[in-house]
């Protein structure tokens, strides 16, 4: 019985192990192991802010894909309660 754990023990270490092993550079990798910024996502959490007070902290580089977040989450319907934008505004345009 003990031989039989040490051997699902070490199975159970070397599969862990090559899942969090990094990919090498210029390789493709899975989805299931990337990590997916929610500016990818927004056709899943906009639904759950529609109706809701929202706040967005932002800066000219919060982008998704090509677009300013604030003009891609109020074409989606999202209605902002208020808009913090650091230093030089949510756009970079401020003094």
């Amino acid at each position: 019985m003990n031989r039989i754990m040490s051997i699902l023990l070490i199975l159970f270490t070397l599969s862990a192990s090559a899942q969090n092993k990094p990919a090498a550079p210029g390789k493709h990798v899975p989805s299931a192991r990337r990590i997916i910024p929610a500016a990818e996502r927004i056709s899943e959490y906009v639904p759950k802010l529609k109706g809701k007070k929202v706040a967005v902290f932002a800066n000219q580089t919060s982008l998704a894909g090509k677009e300013h977040l604030v003009d891609v989450l109020k074409k989606n319907g999202v209605t902002f309660r208020v808009i913090f934008g650091p230093e030089h505004g949510f756009r970079g345009t401020a003094d």
